[in-house]
């Protein structure tokens, strides 16, 4: 609106009347504090997130741009990708080019969006980062925004696999591998141990000095080489069992450790055969020659202790009135011994 109204004034009227000259000069001046200018509105975009979504699926990932106040004038401002988020282009969100939003008169908010498309790759959340430029009629406050977009895919299960599962004594081994039933944006590392676990201890394998499996960024399946190897003892005793354990280790986070595997070693020995031996094989009915002593042997050695009870019985040309036995009748051979004790 403008107003016109005569002014007639000589210096000396207008310096007695100060509060005239302000008056004047409030009609003249617009409120921005140039003559015939409104002050500039401010532009502001938004950091919004949204969920990545499964795979072959699609989400809409909205930036807001606001004014900070409506404008009895129209408003525009460019928009685009400033390419330096950490979400990839086409394969993580759809490319999007420079384009313009306008605000009517008495506008103060548009928004644009962005195509996010979904996976099952189990990864960091990641950014797209937009700008504003090029303003008419308005600032730029805040001309950066950073959408995230938020991963929704479990850390993959990670399994031991031992090939054979079973082995036995000697120069035989297993190799041991892993596999994940999902894919990981980052490399995944296993460190695997082994324990001895029923009828075992630690001189009954050997596992070999590279105890790492790595499986690569988005692969599934190890690399590297872990072997287990069965050492012969030369001692009959039962199957022993080896318990495998792995460490995993992931820059993302979110794994577990995989569930132990068992490796099974048989043994190899033929079983134990028991030979009973005589210190004389022909003793005389009286004198010092009249008695002999019975022992007993075992090839292989036992792991475990081996009791014998001698018994004796009359042969040809003989009755139970022509010998003897004494009392104890009990031979025992210690586990891993060859040879008995008692007599």
């Amino acid at each position: 609106m403008s107003i016109f109204f005569p002014v007639v004034a000589t210096r000396r009227v207008l310096a007695r009347t100060p509060g005239l000259v302000a008056a004047l000069a409030a009609l003249l001046v617009g409120p921005g504090g140039v003559a015939g200018q409104e002050s500039l509105p401010t532009l502001s975009i938004s950091s919004p997130s949204v969920t990545e979504g499964a795979a072959d699926s699609t989400a809409t990932l909205t930036f807001q741009v606001t004014l900070s106040a409506a404008s009895s004038r129209s408003v525009s401002v460019a928009y685009g990708d400033a390419r330096t988020g950490t979400a990839t282009v086409t394969r993580d969100y759809a490319a999007f080019s420079t384009a313009i939003l306008r605000f009517a008169a008495g506008d103060t908010v548009k928004s644009f969006d962005v195509t996010v498309k979904g996976d099952s790759l189990h990864e960091p959340s990641e950014t797209v980062v937009a700008t504003l430029s090029s303003p008419t009629n308005a600032t730029i406050a805040a001309g950066t925004g950073t959408g995230t977009i938020t991963d929704d895919d479990a850390a993959p299960t990670a399994t031991l696999i031992l090939s054979p599962s079973t082995v036995r004594e000697g120069v035989l081994w297993a190799t041991v591998r892993a596999q994940l039933d999902g894919r990981s944006a980052a490399a995944t590392t296993i460190t695997v141990s082994a324990a001895a676990g029923a009828n075992a201890d630690s001189t009954d394998f050997e596992l070999s000095s590279n105890r790492t499996l790595t499986i690569a960024a988005e692969e599934t399946a190890s690399r590297g080489n872990v072997r287990i190897t069965a050492l012969d003892n030369g001692v009959d005793e039962p199957n022993k069992q080896v318990t495998v354990s792995g460490t995993v280790s992931n820059s993302i986070g979110g794994f577990s450790n995989p569930a132990d595997a068992t490796l099974t070693i048989q043994d190899d020995e033929a079983t134990p055969k028991v030979k009973l031996v005589l210190s004389r094989s022909t003793i005389d009915e009286s004198g010092a020659n009249n008695s002999a002593t019975v022992t007993a042997t075992m090839s292989p050695p036992s792991v475990q202790s081996t009791t014998i009870t001698v018994a004796v019985a009359a042969g040809a040309g003989a009755d139970s009135t022509d010998f003897t036995a004494s009392a104890n009748k009990t031979l025992t051979i210690a586990a891993g011994d060859t040879a008995s004790t008692g007599v």
